[in-house]
């Protein structure tokens, strides 16, 4: 059997130690090279993060980009990640930009296998 893929956790930043946060909603499979992007913040702390991409490592080592986009939304103990859409392509190892309209330039990376 395959075992369950761990959901996201956040380090919460409080009184000059990390304490750390679970996160509900949609499985999303273990990545790595993923981008998290901060997309709206309240008192200084992030709320909402865009997270794009990834590599799955798969069974005999190899990494295989993701194109899932989704959001993770909440503030204390309280964080749910969904799914929202999908990349044009498959890709890892790529950055993201908020530009100034609001959109979110990505761009580079990696896609396929390697």
């Amino acid at each position: 059997t395959r075992a369950t893929p761990p959901g996201f956790t956040l380090l919460v930043r409080e009184a000059g130690s990390l304490r750390s946060a679970d996160v509900t909603g949609d499985v999303r499979a273990p990545s790595i090279f993923h981008q998290v992007t901060p997309l709206v913040e309240v008192g200084g702390r992030p709320t909402v993060l865009l997270v794009t991409g990834g590599a799955v490592v798969r069974d005999n080592l190899t990494l295989r980009g993701t194109d899932e986009v989704g959001l993770v939304t909440g503030a204390g103990d309280t964080w749910t990640y969904d799914a929202l859409t999908t990349l044009r392509s498959r890709r890892w190892g790529h950055t993201t930009t908020v530009l100034p309209t609001g959109l979110v330039l990505v761009v580079g990376g990696y896609d396929g296998v390697l």
